[in-house]
């Protein structure tokens, strides 16, 4: 691969090295770094240091997250079926069925239709 000289990869070759390069950046690798000296008598000293680049949390989230995507997918969790507000909205937005009648059978049969996080036993009023 030659950029200084007009010649570019073709899109397989392409996303091969991309993908060599992520999946590098995901498990870490080593490499070696050098350093050149120059002496005030002209000398040259090289200096080769063995070095290793950590794994990339952020590489490590992509490539999963397209590999893997049942388990590490962006996926939201479904609403609590027993959540006044998922009820209202898919009435509102025109479900099925009478759900003003499901939320009362629920509220007599002593459920709570409003996840109550957060809110003290004491002082709640019994629907």
């Amino acid at each position: 691969m030659d950029f200084t000289r007009g010649k570019l990869p073709g899109d397989t070759e392409a996303n091969a090295l991309v993908e060599r390069a992520l999946f590098l950046a995901a498990t870490g690798y080593w490499y070696t770094e050098e350093k050149r000296e120059t002496s005030d008598k002209g000398g040259e000293k090289i200096t080769r240091t063995r070095k290793q680049a950590a794994p990339n949390v952020s590489a490590i989230a992509l490539w999963l997250s397209h590999r893997v995507p049942e388990r590490w997918g962006d996926q939201l969790e479904p609403p609590s079926e027993n959540n006044l507000f998922a009820m209202l909205r898919e009435e509102w937005e025109g479900g099925e069925g009478d759900e003003v009648s499901a939320i009362q059978s629920q509220t007599e049969a002593g459920h709570d239709v409003v996840e109550a996080e957060g809110v003290p036993e004491t002082g709640r009023n019994p629907l």
